[in-house]
């Protein structure tokens, strides 16, 4: 059975409980996002363009032509209720949060005034897939529109000779990730998602970086020279250190990334992600 399009929702955790805090932090994240108060339901403007309208204006009881359209998100410890407004754009905006929840674990979902059953998976629950309009095709994409971007840079070779391998392991602080193989031949492309444990404290990881700290202790002789890059719109940070040596702030994250393509490259799907499928 699949919820209608426009239909309220309402979500609860089943067998696992919801870390709050993790899923402020993703809404808080997500563009358009408004709360009046520390009491009101989270408000998710889609296009995030309307949003200093809405900030102009009280929110109406529905949506008018001309008028900002939006989501909203009541949240709790055991239960998440979502009323997903009333265009493909919010529709859109709804698919990603409950998108997002699912990948916590599996929830138990009502309608209005109907029991849709315990739902593991988006397709499971809508019949049709609406695109949120301020998500680029491509959410890994350098530089980013929205958000920020961690990028691990390996180059081998020398493009000018036709000779070389490149490898970008990129993941959006959406939890989205990619891992991209380039030679003068060919290119492949892996596509997934950061586990939910590693996506709560991703961007925790990432703050703590210091890229003013020397490249490693073992001077300027790189065992496997690689690139760590961070990206948000008008702001772009690049360290180039050891990936055998790396300096303490970065050593998780290089750990983590680089395991990725190595795993992906033996066929095997890191332990860290979700989701994973080769696209290219």
């Amino acid at each position: 059975m699949y919820a209608s399009d426009g239909e309220i929702l309402t979500l609860r955790p089943e067998g696992f409980i919801l870390d709050v805090g993790a899923a402020q932090a993703f809404l808080e994240s997500l563009p358009g996002m408004y709360r009046h108060s520390d009491h009101a339901p989270w408000t998710l403007v889609a296009p995030a363009s309307d949003l200093p309208r809405l900030r102009a204006e009280p929110i109406p009881p529905r949506t008018r032509p001309g008028q900002p359209n939006f989501v909203l998100v009541w949240l709790a410890p055991g239960e998440v209720k979502v009323h997903p407004g009333f265009t493909p754009s919010t529709f859109g905006r709804a698919q990603r949060v409950i998108t997002w929840l699912l990948e916590l674990g599996p929830w138990r979902v009502s309608g209005e005034d109907r029991e849709l059953g315990v739902i593991r998976s988006p397709s499971e629950l809508f019949r049709t897939q609406h695109s949120d309009p301020d998500v680029p095709e491509d959410p890994t994409e350098s530089p980013p529109r929205m958000g920020e971007l961690t990028t691990l840079r390996r180059y081998l070779g020398d493009p000018d000779t036709k000779d070389y391998y490149h490898e970008f392991v990129r993941v959006h602080d959406s939890g989205a990730f990619s891992y991209e193989e380039r030679t003068e031949d060919d290119k492949r492309r892996w596509e997934g998602r950061l586990g939910a444990d590693l996506a709560a404290r991703w961007s925790s990881l990432v703050a703590t970086l210091d890229f003013q700290q020397g490249t490693s202790d073992h001077g300027i002789v790189y065992e496997d020279r690689v690139a760590l890059i961070v990206e948000r719109p008008g702001v772009f940070h690049e360290k180039v250190l050891d990936a055998n040596h790396p300096p303490e702030t970065f050593a998780e994250l290089v750990h983590l990334m680089n395991g990725w393509g190595e795993s992906l490259r033996a066929g095997k799907i890191p332990a860290e992600l979700t989701n994973v499928r080769q696209v290219a």
